[in-house]
């Protein structure tokens, strides 16, 4: 692997609560209810970044693909996903040949920095972990389908437990006749083995079997997670620690002098991730007139998650925090 120092900006800025200590469970039986369709869903108020223009974490990393690798492989060994390794090195129903040079999605706009909470970005498929003012990881997810979206808003963890068994929410039994029996641990079970529910809504964070998911909205309504990731950010999370759940397929971004900008798949069509709305989000930081209206265009066209340079300002230009 050509990966350089993969070392995370450390963030420091006073927001939220921290919660209790860790409570794990084994084998306790969890009934997740998918969210309801989207029709009949009572919105949470979305928890909102702390600033229009955020902080950038992580550096430019490659990646030389081996012989006989698959994209799926590349992207579990690069903590990635299949989909969003595909859309930043144009790799849509192209070959993917030994040698090749790939650039991974090792730096990123952060959505939102509390000092302790996961933060999950809906159109990035990705979630961050927050201890003490500190980005602990970074975790591509499968979130909910359009008609099962993930719930947004502020949530905590309730519920931790080691090799959940599973019963089919009644919502699944009605709609799709899955056959309401429950599921005990092992490579059959929905939930895998990890699972760290949040408070008031049956939707969680688990691990999956089905690993292909990841980088997808296909879920009905939890964030599912690779094996090794659910298994780290299970001793990284404890009961009571705050969950934002964001939707935001626009992120600006500022490192210094440079300012970027990163569109993800708006996968609720919500038209965020429009080429107007992004100019409402670039007027409103103050940068509309600094950008090239065309690379703007191809950004929002591309929709790779990454975070692309769009200006360079004089040292000491402010922009709008809001």
């Amino acid at each position: 692997m050509e990966i350089r120092s993969l070392k995370l900006t450390l963030l420091v800025l006073p927001v939220l609560l921290a919660g209790c200590s860790a409570e794990a469970r084994r084998g306790n039986t969890v009934r997740p209810a998918p969210a309801r369709p989207l029709s009949s869903v009572a919105r949470t108020p979305a928890a909102r970044p702390l600033h229009s223009v955020q902080s950038l974490a992580g550096v430019e990393a490659h990646y030389r693909v081996r012989p006989g690798e698959t994209l799926l492989q590349i992207a579990r060994r690069c903590n990635t996903d299949r989909d969003t390794l595909a859309r930043l090195n144009d790799l849509a129903h192209k070959p993917l040949r030994p040698g090749r040079r790939l650039l991974l999605p090792t730096r990123t706009i952060l959505p939102a920095m509390p000092t302790t909470g996961v933060v999950l970005n809906i159109p990035e498929r990705g979630l961050y972990v927050f201890r003490k003012g500190r980005l602990l990881a970074r975790y591509p997810v499968a979130v909910g389908r359009p008609t099962w979206q993930t719930p947004r808003g502020k949530f905590t963890i309730d519920r931790m437990v080691l090799d959940p068994i599973w019963l089919p929410p009644e919502a699944m039994v009605k709609r799709e006749g899955t056959k309401e029996a429950l599921i005990p641990p092992g490579p059959r079970n929905p939930l895998g083995d990890r699972w760290m529910g949040w408070g008031h809504t049956q939707v969680g964070f688990h691990t999956t079997y089905t690993v292909s998911c990841i980088g997808h909205a296909a879920s009905h309504g939890c964030v599912r997670m690779y094996p090794e990731a659910g298994h780290r950010m299970f001793t990284q999370v404890f009961v009571g620690m705050p969950v934002y759940s964001l939707y935001q397929p626009v992120k600006i971004g500022r490192d210094g002098e440079r300012v970027y900008l990163s569109v993800s798949p708006d996968i609720y069509h919500t038209g965020l991730a429009s080429y107007s709305a992004i100019q409402k989000r670039l007027t409103a930081a103050g940068l509309s007139a600094r950008v090239d209206s065309k690379q703007i265009r191809q950004i929002a066209a591309r929709q790779d998650g990454y975070p692309h340079l769009v200006a360079s300002l004089a040292a000491g230009t402010q922009v709008a925090a809001r």
